[in-house]
């Protein structure tokens, strides 16, 4: 009786792992449309040859702010231009906005 149980339980437990595997293949397969946005913006912003005025910079960060808010970005156009203007230690854990954006504060998780 015990053994059937054993299996049983065991049969259970490869179900579940396949299942988890799936699971983490489509999370890994996921596009990450705000992350990828981030990146790409900042990169943008900070090779930006300017002009004295800072203007160039400053309709750059509103229109990827734009964008940004369309995927969720919570945040307004000052602390956007601060993420974007900010190079900051790409290794520290207060940059965790910079590596997954669903690990930020500032974007929603719809």
């Amino acid at each position: 009786m015990r053994s059937r149980q054993l299996h049983e339980a065991l049969e259970k437990l490869t179900k579940a792992i396949r299942e988890v595997k799936a699971v983490v293949e489509t999370m890994r397969a996921e596009h990450d449309p705000p992350a990828s946005h981030i990146f790409i913006s900042r990169r943008h912003y900070q090779n930006l040859s300017d002009t004295k005025s800072g203007k160039r910079r400053e309709m750059s960060a509103q229109l990827s702010w734009q964008t940004a808010c369309e995927l969720g970005f919570r945040g307004n156009l000052d602390e956007w231009e601060r993420l974007m203007g900010d190079m900051g230690c790409w290794n520290c854990p207060g940059d965790a906005i910079l590596t997954s954006s669903r690990t930020a504060f500032t974007f929603s998780d719809d």
